[in-house]
Order: structure tokens, then sequence, then C-alpha cells
């Protein structure tokens, strides 16, 4: 079963170490693809939710609402200043997620922009892609 593992260089809800074992485990086609000074939320839109009012951690504070530290952590992880904003990696993001499926389902005969060439091309953002295609 072909496979992709995403994981940002400074998650702290899961550590890149970790996602890269489970990259080290996995069988071929495999491909691991880790994106550098990003946070756990840099795979979605919840850094963008609420911005100017201090994230969603703001806006769970302005509502009174009182949620275990944990959980705070998590509403954080890549949106703090000095994590890469989520928004300049979507691109590439989506641009591997694509490539992954269209090679997965058959629609590219061989993998297509799953390898460090690609990642590359969105510089300045720093991605480090293994790729072992079998």
């Amino acid at each position: 079963v072909p496979g992709m593992v995403m994981a940002g260089s400074t998650d702290g809800i899961i550590d890149a170490s970790a996602s890269r074992e489970v990259y080290d485990g996995m069988d071929a086609p495999k491909y691991y693809v880790e994106i550098a000074d990003a946070g756990h939320l840099v795979f979605s839109d919840i850094c963008l939710v609420g911005r100017d009012q201090g994230g969603l951690v703001g806006l769970i504070e302005a509502a009174g609402l009182d949620l275990p530290d944990n959980i705070l952590r998590l509403a954080s992880d890549g949106c703090e200043p000095g994590d890469l904003d989520p928004a300049e990696a979507f691109g590439a993001i989506d641009h591997f997620s694509i490539a992954f499926l269209r090679s997965t389902f058959g629609i590219d005969p061989e993998p297509v922009g799953l390898d460090q060439a690609a990642a590359d091309a969105y510089r300045p953002i720093d991605i480090t892609v293994l790729a072992d295609p079998g």
C-alpha cells in the first residue's frame, strides 16, 4: 500500500523524528515530506482562524472557556511567531498531496513531482523529501 508521511520540523505535538520513524518502517512505495520551521497545524487552516484576535486560543479565551493546557497547546502549535506561516506552505502541501494521489490511483503511471526537485521549487520554504517509489 503506498504511503506518504508529512511532518513539520518544529511540530510540538508529533515530533518530526517520530514521523520519520513511521516512514522508515513503511514498505515502498513511500514518501516523506518535512517542512522546516513548521508546527503541527501547518497542514490545516486553523492558524488563520481569528488570527487578528489572537488566533484560536485568543477566541477561546475571549469566550471565557477554560480548556486544558494540552488542548490550548494543540490549538496553537505552528501558529506562533517564528513558525512558518501555514498559508505560505499550502501550495507545497497541496502539490505533494495531489502528486501522491495521482501516482497512487494510477493517473500518473510513474510518480511525478514527488522528489526533492519539486520541493526546491517552493523555496524559500525549506522542504525535505525522501522518496522510495519501489
